[in-house]
């Protein structure tokens, strides 16, 4: 099975599984953010596809972190939720210092997964997360 999963429903929604073994620093860190307590501070979640909005969001989320892990091939940056998605509540971005190979390999396999099951139309889909072993 593939690390993410996606399963577009009738009601407008796309439910994406994440496989924990396949990125674990990741999805601990998305299954963290985006679940029990810390579920409520984003609110619902939905797919934005304009790349300058993403970009902005991005922006925002890790002016905040202080320096740059450029120049440190081994550690990236990993924002949740991503860029691509837009929250209810307008929140800004939790970052985490984490591998880089993972957190390049999951960005990579959602959007895969999320091409390759709604097409090319990515925009507003409500997004809802779960997290398997």
């Amino acid at each position: 099975m593939p690390g993410v999963r996606v399963e577009p429903r009738n009601d407008g929604t796309v439910m994406v599984t994440v496989r924990r073994k396949a990125d674990p620093q990741i999805a601990r860190h998305w299954e963290t953010q985006l679940t029990g307590r810390n579920g409520r501070k984003w609110g619902r979640l939905w797919i934005d596809a304009n790349k300058a909005a993403a970009h902005e969001r991005r922006r925002h989320a890790l002016w905040q972190e202080g320096r740059s892990t450029r120049g440190m091939p081994a550690f990236n940056r990993d924002e949740c939720p991503g860029a691509m998605f837009i929250c209810e509540t307008q929140e800004i971005a939790d970052v985490e210092v984490c591998c880089a190979t993972e957190n390049q390999a999951f960005g990579r396999d959602l959007y895969r997964a999320l091409r390759q099951e709604l097409g090319r139309k990515l925009d507003w889909w409500e997004v809802r997360f779960r997290f398997i072993d």
